[in-house]
C-alpha cells in the first residue's frame, strides 16, 4: 500500500477595512497613481477581524525598500518619521526618509524594474525561494501601492506560498492584508533630485 500524502493549506484573507476611507480610482488613461506626498512612516496594519482590534504597526519604509540593502548602508527604516514620494518625468518613483525633517536615505526606484502600474495601484512583485532544515517553499507576493481619499496611503499584500514541510509534507498557504499610512505635512527644505 502506498503512503498517503495530504497537503495542508491555509488561507488569511482581510477585507478592506469598512472604517477607512475607500481608496481612489485613479484618474482615467493614468499610467500610475498619483502618489505624491509625504506620508508618517508608522501606520497600520490590518491582519485579522474588520475591526480596530486586529490592527498592529508597520512601517512604511519597510514596505517600500529592500530593508537588508538599507541595514548594510547604516540605515534602518524605522529610524525615519516620515517618507516622501515623488514621481520623476520618467515615471520612476523616487523613495526618500526623512528623521525630524532631515533626508537620511534616498533611493529611486525604477518603473518597469522595481514596479510596474496600473491608474488605480502601483505594484511592486516580492516574490522570493528558500529553503531551512525543515521546509522548502516558494513565495509569489505582491504590493498593491493606492491612495484614498484623505490621502491616506494605502497596502493591498497578497502573497501565496508553496512548498514542502520537512521535505515531503506539500502544503499551500494565502494571505492578503491591508495597510494604511496617514499623510504627513510636507517637507519645506528637501531637495528633489528630479
Amino acid at each position: 500500500m502506498a503512503p498517503l500524502l495530504l497537503a495542508a493549506a491555509a488561507c488569511q484573507a482581510v477585507d478592506y477595512p469598512s472604517f477607512w476611507p475607500p481608496v481612489s480610482d485613479g484618474k482615467p488613461g493614468a499610467a500610475c497613481p498619483d502618489l505624491d506626498g509625504a506620508y508618517k512612516n508608522t501606520g497600520d496594519l490590518m491582519l485579522g477581524e474588520n475591526d480596530s482590534k486586529s490592527m498592529s504597526s508597520s512601517h512604511l519604509g519597510m514596505e517600500l525598500l529592500s530593508f537588508g540593502k538599507l541595514m548594510s548602508e547604516g540605515i534602518d527604516p524605522k529610524w525615519a518619521d516620515q517618507v516622501v514620494l515623488q514621481m520623476t518625468r520618467r515615471s520612476d518613483l523616487e523613495v526618500s526618509l526623512l528623521e525630524k525633517g532631515k533626508l537620511i536615505y534616498r533611493t529611486v526606484l525604477k518603473k518597469g524594474e522595481s514596479f510596474s502600474c496600473t491608474p488605480k495601484y502601483l505594484r511592486m512583485d516580492l516574490s522570493s525561494s528558500g529553503s531551512s532544515h525543515i521546509r522548502v517553499a516558494t513565495r509569489f507576493a505582491h504590493n498593491e501601492i493606492g491612495k484614498a481619499s484623505d490621502g491616506s496611503l494605502i497596502i493591498r499584500y497578497e502573497a501565496k506560498e508553496y512548498g514542502l514541510f520537512a521535505f515531503l509534507l506539500p502544503y499551500r498557504e494565502s494571505r492578503l492584508w491591508w495597510y494604511r499610512f496617514e499623510p504627513a505635512p510636507a517637507p519645506t527644505d528637501i531637495p528633489s533630485s528630479r
